[in-house]
């Protein structure tokens, strides 16, 4: 075969920075790969400033730059890379545990359970930290971060300046993900984080079902897409419709993976893994119904009109029977059926009932409206048509016109997002789609 002479040489790396007392390895590749003597040697410049041995091993030894330089025995070629040497700064790491464990890799990511940091302070800096701008001394353990959303920590780089660094810490638990629908309206919006982003991630697809007689979600109502709206974060708006009942509204993660076969040929498969499941309820929470008995009134089902020669008497209805309020549309789940709807009678879905799961928990206000019946579906009327209700009974006495009755609830915002109590209060109306009618003349049906 004979001896095959080197051609070249090259450096993993070409500038590195590190801090004092700190160490890297540089990789040496020389060519070609079947060279018969592949031997080296390695020096630096400025051995005060960074030291390296013969494995490529460079050492930081005090502030300033160096170079290093690898040289072929076979021919002479060399290849240098420039060491920057800087104070030795303050280490910061995180973890997914406590104690133990790796440093994520990543840390610019959302996470989806608490993190803890780690702090190495070098000689001659304050072993304190910054968290959302509150000082704290730092005790050694590490700081564990459980809020949502982003937290901002700061430390000092270095001895020689005293300015902070700030690192933000990003969390999203994804348990409240959905903003839930208000009343009679089956309408959804869908805003999570997935921190799998970039990880095979091809898309993010729900998938809403309605529950049977048996509480099971079997009957798909709604299917789509989320967005991407960047940042790791999807957003969708999804209608399961208004049909009273309660729905179940899942999140599936569409990955993709590649194979090679024995052949070498690739295959593509999509897989879709459900990420987060919530449930919801579509009801009023309320209903209106006519004061039995009606003397000398008829109800019409062909129009949804009652028509009467007195006064009508419509009460707000709710089943009193339990804490948790239903109208004549929804049956009553046994506890074991309402375990199945996850936090909407389980809020820390720890496996048992919250005695305190209340439909009209929260409410502020209750207000009615009568307008005449001739209008839209979802009539839009100014604030002074809207009465407060306050003995739950509305009397329609106006004749010879066929009148509309509708509800405004107000009601605290921490009732539909849990995550973020007391923000403001929020409304639902709803409009009773019967009509009344009173004709003081009628005599008899």
């Amino acid at each position: 075969g004979g001896n095959v002479a080197v051609t070249g040489v090259s450096l993993n790396k070409t500038k590195l920075e590190l801090p004092v007392g700190t160490a890297e390895q540089l990789i040496a590749t020389v060519l070609p790969a079947n060279a018969t003597n592949k031997s080296v040697t390695w020096t630096s410049s400025n051995p005060g400033v960074a030291t390296v041995d013969g494995n490529g091993n460079v050492t930081a030894v005090a502030p300033g730059t160096a170079t290093i330089t690898v040289k072929t025995a076979d021919g002479g070629y060399t290849a240098t890379c420039l060491v920057n040497v800087v104070e030795k700064m303050t280490q910061f790491k995180v973890y997914l545990t406590p104690t133990g464990g790796n440093p994520v890799a990543n840390t610019d990511q959302w996470f989806n359970q608490p993190v803890y940091v780690e702090l190495t302070f070098p000689a001659g800096v304050a072993q304190t930290y910054t968290i959302d701008e509150n000082p704290m001394p730092y005790t050694g353990n590490r700081i564990v971060i459980s809020k949502k959303n982003v937290t901002t920590i700061g430390y000092q780089q270095n001895a020689n300046d005293q300015s902070l660094t700030f690192k933000k810490i990003k969390i999203s638990y994804n348990e409240k993900f959905i903003v839930q629908p208000k009343g009679n309206e089956g309408v959804v919006h869908l805003d999570l984080r997935v921190s799998r982003a970039g990880k095979n991630l091809v898309g993010v697809k729900y998938v809403i079902k309605q529950a049977d007689s048996n509480y099971d979600f079997t009957i798909v109502k709604a299917s789509g897409d989320l967005k991407s709206v960047g940042d790791d974060e999807y957003k969708a708006t999804a209608d399961a419709g208004n049909q009273p009942g309660y729905y179940q509204v899942a999140i599936l993660l569409v990955e993709e993976h590649v194979t090679v076969d024995e052949n070498g040929v690739s295959h593509t498969k999509q897989t879709e893994t459900q990420m987060k499941a919530d449930v919801f309820m579509v009801d009023p929470g309320f209903r209106l119904a006519v004061s039995k008995p009606l003397v000398n009134a008829q109800y019409d089902p062909a129009r949804r009109q009652y028509v009467s020669n007195q006064p009508i008497t419509i009460s707000l209805v709710k089943d009193e029977r339990t804490s948790f309020y239903f109208t004549s549309d929804l049956a009553k789940p046994s506890p074991k059926q309402k375990l199945k709807m996850g936090s909407l009678f389980d809020r820390n879905e720890n496996g048992s009932l919250d005695d305190e799961v209340d439909w009209d928990w929260d409410v502020v206000q209750i207000e009615y409206a009568i307008i005449k019946a001739n209008t839209a579906a979802k009539p839009q009327i100014s604030d002074s048509d809207w009465r407060p209700l306050k003995s739950k009974q509305i009397v329609i006495t106006s004749p010879n016109e066929e009148w509309r009755v509708g509800l405004r609830i107000t009601d605290n915002y921490n009732r539909w997002n849990s995550d973020s109590p007391g923000v403001s209060n929020e409304e639902t109306t709803w409009w009773d789609d019967v009509t009344y009618k009173v004709v003081p003349n009628l005599k008899k049906y």
